[in-house]
């Protein structure tokens, strides 16, 4: 892509630069800036840059062409900033020019808009290229802006991150670089903590694809995986084939391998939609099954005994009521934050620790008894379990008297 030159004559700028204003392949901030004040504050950014050296031309071709138009969040959460990158060519080589413009782009000053800028002749191979952008994203450190649903999960078992933990900050920086927000989660081997508690629940909030790096003995964090799956149905879970030794470069061949990491894509206003129906297909995936688990359900009749700050304390109860089915209502975090503390403190206690599928309180004045079906998950020992053997095939069973209350379930 040839470096794009400004005509001299005004008239003929402005002409040039109506065309990429009403072009919808210019980049979306660039078409904001362009329309605010009748292209003013776009010329004046021009002329700011003419003033400090820096070639107009080569920022405009940045602006109005680049490949690569990244929205990227500040370290201490403040308002985001576009991050443009462009590979040219002018009369001596090929070159690179990526800048940094402020989100503002509305109300900015024109002197204010770029924070950064650079332009260098390009180094010699893409992999020359990729290692300058990735010191650059380590040196900020920069990320993309992106939703919850977007984002993509990487669950460490003990042996993975035990190899990769001080290389993170570099796998998060080169997989950036291609517009994928990582997220690295260290899955704690006792599920029993606090820790892995705040693990589970940092996974379930995401949407994006999972990817697995866990041994089959982890069974701590194929609990995460069993959670995420039973809750997100529809979202892409990859296990990762553990190699001899984990390294950034073997995780980055099989992020690639599995669809994760896109190529570079000239499409400006989204983020490489060419990979989402590979991603939503299914890439081949490592043939080994996950490890075998022997799933219960239990079901539980709790009282409160008291409160704190971490909620209610909550134990087996032996008694029973017989209050109609209107008087319960179903415990969730929002209507009844407390009781649902108390209910995750409860299994976390157990051994080994459970899963809550749904829990009921009595609302009748004086009553308050809770009723809790949870799951309780361990590697099955059998290696060839019998068929018709309660519970072994991984199958969920029903708890053997159910409450009165269950004919009105949701």
């Amino acid at each position: 892509m040839p470096v794009e030159e400004l005509p001299e004559d005004e008239a003929e700028r402005k002409r040039l630069f109506g065309t990429y204003r009403s072009n919808r392949s210019t980049p979306r901030p660039t078409r904001t800036l362009m329309a605010r004040g009748a292209g003013h504050p776009f010329k004046a950014l021009l002329d700011d840059c003419a003033r400090r050296g820096r070639p107009p031309a080569v920022v405009f071709t940045i602006l109005t062409r680049a490949q690569r138009v990244i929205r990227l969040s500040e370290p201490d959460g403040s308002a985001a900033s576009w991050w443009l990158l462009a590979l040219m060519e002018d009369d001596t080589a090929r070159r690179v020019g990526w800048l940094r413009l402020r989100a503002e782009t509305a109300t900015a000053p024109p002197e204010d808009l770029i924070q950064e800028f650079d332009s260098y002749p390009l180094p010699e191979g893409e992999d020359a290229l990729r290692d300058a952008l990735t010191v650059m994203a380590m040196q900020t450190p920069w990320r993309p802006k992106t939703e919850d649903h977007e984002r993509v999960l990487l669950l460490l078992g003990s042996q993975a991150n035990g190899e990769l933990a001080r290389h993170i900050p570099e796998l998060r920086a080169r997989v950036a670089i291609d517009g994928v927000d990582l997220v690295v989660e260290d899955v704690p081997a006792d599920s029993s903590t606090n820790v892995w508690e705040k693990t589970l629940h940092r996974a379930l909030k995401l949407g994006g694809a999972v990817l697995t790096a866990l041994t089959h003995e982890e069974t701590s964090g194929w609990r995460i995986v069993e959670a995420i799956r039973r809750q997100h149905k529809d979202r892409r879970i990859i296990r990762l084939s553990p190699p001899e030794v984990w390294s950034v470069p073997v995780l980055l061949d099989l992020l690639r391998q599995h669809g994760v990491l896109p190529g570079l894509s000239a499409r400006t206003d989204r983020r490489w939609p060419e990979a989402e129906p590979e991603l939503r297909a299914g890439a081949a995936e490592d043939p080994r099954p996950a490890p075998s688990l022997q799933r219960t359900v239990h079901e539980a009749w709790l009282a409160k005994t008291g409160s704190g700050s971490n909620g209610d304390v909550l134990v087996p109860t032996a008694h029973r009521c017989n209050h109609s089915s209107r008087a319960w209502t179903r415990i969730r975090h929002g209507n009844a934050p407390k009781k649902y503390k108390g209910l995750q403190r409860y299994l976390m206690r157990l051994d080994p620790p459970g899963l809550m599928i749904r829990a009921k309180l009595c609302t009748h004045s004086g009553c308050g008894l809770v009723w809790l079906e949870y799951e309780v998950s361990v590697p099955a020992v059998d290696p060839d379990p019998d068929p018709d053997a309660a519970n072994i095939d991984g199958r969920l069973s029903m708890p053997a008297r159910a409450p009165p209350f269950m004919s009105r379930w949701p």
